[in-house]
């Protein structure tokens, strides 16, 4: 539960895959990938209908992967030091 939190970018990303290829929540869920794939049928009247979906998906992961990179590699980064100090005492 831990590791979904803090990879919620990739969590994210992968529901919204799942519900775009409709292998996963039908309605009255609502989910991102649900939204995408519904407006395909409507595209050319309405684009906004994939559209908006599509860019809350762009806002919400990129981000998140970066956050958690740095997460990931400053508790590396502090590890290491912990190592090198208890090495030299």
């Amino acid at each position: 539960m831990v590791l979904a939190t803090l990879d919620l970018g990739s969590v994210v990303l992968s529901i919204a895959a799942l519900n775009f290829l409709g292998l996963a929540d039908r309605p009255p869920a609502t989910e991102w990938g649900a939204m995408l794939n519904d407006g395909r049928v409507y595209f050319r009247l309405h684009p906004h209908l994939m559209v908006l979906p599509g860019v809350c998906i762009f806002l919400l992961v990129p981000p998140q992967q970066r956050w958690w990179r740095h997460i990931r590699g400053q508790s590396c980064h502090s590890q290491v030091d912990e190592r090198q100090t208890h090495g030299r005492v």
